[in-house]
């Protein structure tokens, strides 16, 4: 996309960043980074079957997904989001809030709507909380967690946009997209 001064991606830098990773083991090499991030997400997600005393073979439908199937052979950053929403989420039911935050603060750096995972898990904590005292430090620990993703993609869109709330998306399409999801 053009910003009137330079091309810049009107994606975010965590995919690209991630393919910069595994082709300095050879440009073949970087079809490896998303199958890694999948299986690692895979051990999680066997982890978390485990600890909820279910069955293994369940793990089966992590894999089956349908992103998982069709990206998982692709440099899309799908397959990538989808294993660190889901060890993300794993930490979330194990009130590691700090950690989930700070992951979907990474995922953030792949897609920018991952930030919609942390307003869910954001309202369910002031649901499932039962005091206020608990309510504050169980928000707080997990905005902690998501800041320094924020603050990396709100400088990104600085740097490119001029603006911390407008993704560089907007400057090919039409309609500006927002990390607010508001117009301009």
């Amino acid at each position: 996309a053009w910003n009137g001064r330079h091309s810049v991606s009107q994606y975010p830098l965590g995919m690209p960043v991630l393919i910069a990773l595994f082709s300095m083991l050879g440009w073949k090499a970087i079809f490896l980074a998303n199958v890694s991030v999948l299986l690692i997400g895979f051990g999680f997600f066997i982890r978390w079957l485990r600890s909820e005393k279910l069955h293994p073979a369940f793990s089966w439908l992590y894999l089956y997904y349908p992103t998982v199937v069709f990206y998982s052979r692709t440099i899309m950053s799908d397959v990538s989001c989808f294993a660190l929403a889901t060890i993300a989420s794993f930490y979330f039911s194990r009130q590691r809030l700090f950690l989930a935050g700070f992951l979907i603060g990474v995922a953030a750096q792949f897609r920018n709507t991952m930030l919609l995972i942390f307003a869910g898990m954001f309202l369910g904590l002031l649901g499932l909380s039962t005091s206020l005292r608990e309510k504050i430090s169980n928000v707080l620990r997990l905005l902690l967690g998501v800041a320094p993703g924020i603050t990396l993609l709100a400088a990104y869109n600085s740097m490119t946009t001029g603006n911390p709330f407008l993704t560089p998306y907007s400057l090919t399409k039409g309609q500006p997209l927002s990390i607010l999801f508001a117009p301009k």
